[in-house]
């Protein structure tokens, strides 16, 4: 399940994912997540800073517009994302 919260520093973007923080388990979860809810390949999706932390600075690569309007655009509730 994912909310956005606002942390104080602006829109943050909440989810919680079952794998072990071990080895990267988590962060490969958090990837393959957004990748599927935003329908955007893994590989344009990095994690870029809080690998080892529970906060993640994620990296999208692609169209700074088109992404914007994708992702302010209807986010999946089915994938467990609410705007």
């Amino acid at each position: 399940m994912g909310t956005i919260v606002d942390t104080g520093h602006g829109p943050r973007l909440r989810i919680h994912v079952t794998a072990a923080p071990h080895d990267g388990e988590a962060n490969e979860a958090v990837i393959r997540f957004l990748a599927s809810a935003w329908r955007l390949p893994k590989s344009a999706l990095g994690v870029v800073a809080g690998a080892t932390g529970r906060d993640k600075v994620i990296f999208i690569q692609g169209d700074a517009e088109a992404l914007r309007a994708k992702l302010m655009g209807a986010t999946p509730t089915a994938a467990g994302v609410q705007q």
